[in-house]
C-alpha cells in the first residue's frame, strides 16, 4: 500500500511539474497572439519563477546545502553546530526505501571552539576505517595519521563518528542511518 502511494505521489508530482510550466506557456502563445502583451509576459514570468523554485527545491534534496549538515550535526548529537564553524567538503547519499542514509562532511572552527567541543565530546574510540562513497569523498582530502581524537556515538540503529584532526581547528563528521559493519 505505501509503495502504491509513493508512486501515486510522483506520479501527480511530476504531472504538477511538468504540466504547470506546459500550460501556462500555452497560455502564454495564446494571450501573446490576441494582444494581450503584458498578461502574457506576467504568465512568461510566472512560468520562468515556478521552473526556478522547483530546480531550487530538487538540488537542495539532491545535494544538500550546508544548513542541512548544521542541523543533522545539532539534532544527533544534541549540541548545537559550532558559530564560527564553516563547512569545508560535504557529501550525503539520498535515503533509501528505509530511510537509511549517510552524511559526511568537514568543518572548520577556531582553535577554542575544537577544545570545547573536545571537552564536551570527549574521545571514547579509536579510529575505525569506515568505508562509503560519501565518507571516501570527504577523506580524500585529509590522511588518516591526522586524526588526533575519535568520538563514537551510537543510538539505536545510528552511529555517529567526530574526528579531531592534528591540526586543531579541523573536525570531521560521519553520520550513519545504520550501523556500519566492521567497526
Amino acid at each position: 500500500m505505501l509503495q502504491f502511494l509513493i508512486l501515486l505521489g510522483v506520479i501527480f508530482g511530476l504531472t504538477i511539474v511538468i504540466g504547470t510550466p506546459i500550460l501556462i506557456f500555452r497560455g502564454y502563445t495564446k494571450l501573446k497572439l490576441k494582444g494581450h502583451r503584458k498578461i502574457a509576459n506576467f504568465l512568461l514570468l510566472l512560468c520562468v519563477a515556478i521552473a526556478a523554485g522547483i530546480s531550487y527545491a530538487v538540488i537542495g534534496e539532491i545535494y544538500p546545502y550546508d544548513d542541512w549538515y548544521k542541523e543533522n550535526f545539532k539534532m544527533e548529537l544534541g549540541v548545537g553546530f559550532p558559530e564560527n564553524g564553516k563547512i569545508i567538503y560535504k557529501d550525503a547519499s539520498y535515503p533509501d526505501i528505509h530511510g537509511h542514509f549517510i552524511s559526511a562532511c568537514s568543518f572548520a572552527v577556531s582553535q577554542e571552539t575544537f577544545n570545547q567541543l573536545l571537552n564536551t565530546l570527549p574521545p571514547n574510540s579509536a579510529y575505525c576505517n569506515i568505508r562509503s562513497a560519501e565518507i571516501d569523498h570527504v577523506m580524500d582530502h585529509y590522511n588518516q595519521k591526522e586524526i588526533k581524537h575519535v568520538y563514537k556515538k551510537i543510538d539505536g540503529d545510528s552511529s555517529i563518528y567526530l574526528m579531531f584532526l592534528s591540526d586543531n581547528k579541523t573536525i570531521l563528521y560521519f553520520f550513519f542511518c545504520e550501523i556500519p559493519t566492521g567497526c
